[in-house]
Order: C-alpha cells, then structure tokens, then sequence
C-alpha cells in the first residue's frame, strides 16, 4: 500500500516545475512593478490591473497577480508610496530582469501579454507533461523540511531526531526524545486497523523563535499566522489571523498542547488520489489583512498558471489542454491540479519574499505543505494516522523563526 505523502513547497522534485516555477515567479514580479508604477503615475505607466478570464471552454473572472498587489500598494502610507517607487527605480537587478525579458513597463499591454511564451516555457511539452508522467510528478513529492534549516548543527540534529521520534517513539534514549522535540507532544506511531479515512487535519505544535528579529521589524516580535489553503477539488480559502504571541527572543517557545487544529478536510468521497496545499505564513499582529492577503495573491497566482498553460496551447501538450479545456473557471482536477497547487505553494514563497522588500511589509514569505492521498485506507509510515513532525522555517528582518506542524488522518 502507497503512504500519504508529503511534500513542502521549497521542493517540488522535478527540474522542470522548478524551471517552470523560476520564470513564473520572474514574469509575475514584473507584473507587481507595473502594477506599482501605475499607481504612482498613471500618465507614464499605462496599466490598468484587471481580471484575468481563466478557463477555455467555460471561464470565469479571477484578479490578476497585478490588481492584489495594486489593491496591497494602495493601503501604504503616501511616504511609504514614495520610498517604494524609488527603491524600485534604483533596483538595478529589476532592470536588468526588464531588459532580459523585453518588456514595456510603460505599456497598456500586461508582461504576460508582451512576451513569446511558447518560446520561454518550450520545455513544457506533451512529452513531459503527459497524463503518465504528470502522475508521476504528483508520487515524487517526497517528505521532505530540508529547504531552509539553519546551519546550527544541533538544530539540524534536533529536526532529525523529532522525525525519528514521531516514527519510531521507543527507539530513542529518553533525554534524546526531549532534546528533540522540546516540549512537542510526539505522536506514537505503531499498527493501525485497515479504515476508510474520514478527514484530513493540518496541526500546529510549536512556534520557536530562533534569532529574534532586528528593531525594525516588530520591536518586541508580536507575531500572527494566517493564510489560505486548497483542497481536494483545488477550490481555495482563508486561513484567519491567528495570534501568537509578543515578546518572542531567542529560544522562546510557543507549545500547542493539544496541537492546534488549522484547518480540516473532508476524504469521506472515492476520488482518488486526493492532493491538499497548506500556504502559511507569519507576520507582525494586524499587518494589514494578512489572511486576506494571501489568499488573493495564491488564488491569483494558479489563475496566473493556467492562463499561461492555456496560452501555449498545444505545445503545453493534451494531457494540459484536455484537463484546462474541461476545467469551469481555475477549478482543475486530477494531476494538474496538484501540479498547479503546488506551483503556486512555491511561487507565492518566493513572491511574497521579494514583495515584502518591496513594499516594506511585515510579512515573513509563507511556506507551503502538499499532501497527496491515494486510497481510503491510507496511513503514513509504520502505519500511524499522524505524519513525522515537520517544519516551516521563516526567515527575514534579522530573524529566524520555526514552525513544527504534522498532518493528521482522521478515521
């Protein structure tokens, strides 16, 4: 029997969603600065962010990466505004991205209109994203919280004993189960009965602050999560603000015990395999519709993809165009889906990053979670319901925080 597997968005296991993944992620930048720059001065600048039309044989309308950026720039203070456009103005690697491109930042015409997609993306083709070779994209996401662990030897050894320790509780010593996991309730694993699964949980265990963040940032670190996620038919939604608490400096440790519940899902139906996405991310307490924010900008950027992938048509292969031209609206199923999904998990990580420079936000660039479900009877392994004990790493304003989290079947 196939286990649930797991996946994070730092590491998608395929050269070319990477590449894929990269080039989106620069188109969508540029996308943001020409959003920006007709804010600032709509005589100069063009644009008018608008809704894409997602879908081919039914669409629906879904904000562009362009207007949630706009919407997010509009909400700073005018001195803010300022700094903004000429920090970008200076950016010498944004110019250098525009010339590499060719793009008019000036022009009506949005960056994705302006560009030979066929030409950037021809590695994406029937050959390599057939139905059969999709599939096996969406099997080789692998357990995986490797991207960003810090280069303190005893937190990277602690982060492999808590995995050891939620797989194998009785092997340990004692005084080591405690060093890793620090107060994390750890799960036992052991044999489970043969069950049709009934739900799906994403839970969080701790919050640790590992290098408290510069002056700038929040002062006294009062932080919040929140963000979106996306379940089994890929519709998307909110994961509220919640508040963590203030006065976090080095080693300080949130413990959730019981784990808190962030958001659940329903397996109950027979269609499999099941692919669901956890985007998370941490800010400073009230920065400006964090959840919101997020979820806009997720939903905006797998509009963003499939948009592309319609755009280069049969060259995309019929695998891609069968599962778009079927689709209603930025709903698709299947391998695609997840494909997408988790795409989009990897994008979002990395445009939110350079965003957050961008805009002086106080947002540390969310973190994404796949899971992949093949059966109504499937269990992680050694048979638990409850998966190996994972981590989120955020990094940013001169800090460094750690957010463990699992995933749990429910039966």
């Amino acid at each position: 029997m196939e286990h649930a597997m797991i996946g994070t968005s730092e590491n998608l296991n395929n050269h070319d969603l990477e590449k894929f993944a990269v080039k989106m992620t620069e188109i969508l930048k540029l996308a943001s600065i020409q959003a920006i720059n007709a804010q600032m001065n709509n005589q100069v600048y063009k644009l008018t962010p608008a809704e894409l039309n997602v879908g081919i044989k039914k669409t629906v309308k879904v904000p562009s990466v362009a207007m949630v950026v706009a919407e997010r720039f509009n909400q700073l203070d005018s001195k803010v505004k300022e700094v903004v456009r000429l920090d970008l103005g200076r950016d010498e690697e944004l110019t250098q991205t525009i010339q590499v491109w060719g793009v008019d930042i000036r022009s009506a015409k949005p960056v994705a209109e302006q560009i030979d997609l066929k030409r950037h993306f021809d590695f994406i083709n029937g050959k390599n994203f057939g139905l059969e070779e999709m599939n096996k994209i969406v099997k080789n996401f692998q357990i995986s919280d490797r991207a960003e662990l810090p280069v303190e030897m005893n937190e990277l050894a602690k982060s492999d004993l808590a995995v050891i320790a939620s797989r194998y509780p009785n092997v340990l010593p004692e005084n080591w189960l405690k060093t890793a996991t620090e107060g994390i309730k750890v799960s036992p694993g052991g044999k489970t009965p043969k069950v049709i699964n009934k739900g799906l949980v994403f839970r969080i265990h701790q919050v640790k602050c590992i290098d408290e963040t510069n002056p700038e940032w929040a002062g006294n670190d009062e932080i919040a999560w929140g963000g979106a996620f996306l379940d089994s038919n890929h519709h998307s939604g909110k994961i509220t603000e919640h508040y963590v608490g203030s006065g976090f400096h080095d080693g300080h440790l949130k413990n959730y015990n019981p784990p808190s519940d962030i958001v659940s899902f329903n397996t109950g139906d027979l269609n499999y395999p099941k692919t669901f996405l956890v985007a998370l991310a941490l800010a400073e307490k009230d920065s400006g519709g964090l959840s919101s924010f997020i979820q806009k900008l997720f939903e905006a950027i797998r509009a963003e993809i499939q948009v592309i992938l319609s755009t280069l048509g049969a060259a995309a292969g019929s695998a891609i165009g069968s599962a778009i031209g079927g689709s209603v609206g930025s709903v698709i199923a299947g391998p695609l889906g997840a494909i997408i999904g988790a795409v989009a998990g990897a994008i979002i990580g990395a445009l939110v990053a350079w965003l957050i420079r961008a805009l002086k936000d106080d947002i540390f660039a969310p973190k994404a979670s796949t899971i992949t479900l093949y059966s109504t009877s499937n269990t992680f392994p050694n048979g638990s319901s409850i998966s190996p004990l994972m981590y989120f790493h955020y990094h940013g304003f001169g800090g460094h925080y750690r957010l463990a989290y699992d995933w749990q079947i429910k039966r």
